[in-house]
């Protein structure tokens, strides 16, 4: 399963976090919709998330590999960290123009998990 919401200037942390706790209001009823079968996740330009909502959303699959991040600019070094230690089938990960992210952790990130592909520019 997929989930792309690249440049959705309309999502804001309350309802990144939404999807998280994997329960939306359908017909005026909750329901359960879940991502445990997301295996990539595209959330590229999202200005407006942040650290804990993007962990949460990738800690809620056990097959997620693929995670684009670009243009994430209220994201830290923080998350990063939390998503590549606790997702332990990611594969790839984009952090392009992510401002809070240091190039100093790059290599730090590298050695939890060398055989994880980071594109950064």
């Amino acid at each position: 399963m997929s989930l792309d919401l690249t440049g959705d200037v309309n999502l804001d942390d309350n309802s990144i976090g939404q999807l998280a706790r994997g329960d939306m209001l359908i017909e005026e009823k909750m329901q359960v919709i879940g991502l445990k079968n997301l295996e990539e996740v595209k959330l590229n330009g999202l200005a407006k998330m942040y650290d804990m909502s993007v962990v949460k959303i990738c800690q809620q699959s056990a097959v997620i590999r693929h995670v684009e991040l670009s243009r994430c600019i209220s994201l830290t070094d923080y998350s990063i960290k939390m998503i590549i230690e606790s997702v332990p089938s990611l594969k790839f990960l984009d952090l392009n123009y992510i401002p809070g992210f240091k190039y100093s952790h790059f290599e730090e990130f590298s050695k939890l998990k060398p055989d994880l592909l980071i594109r950064r520019f």
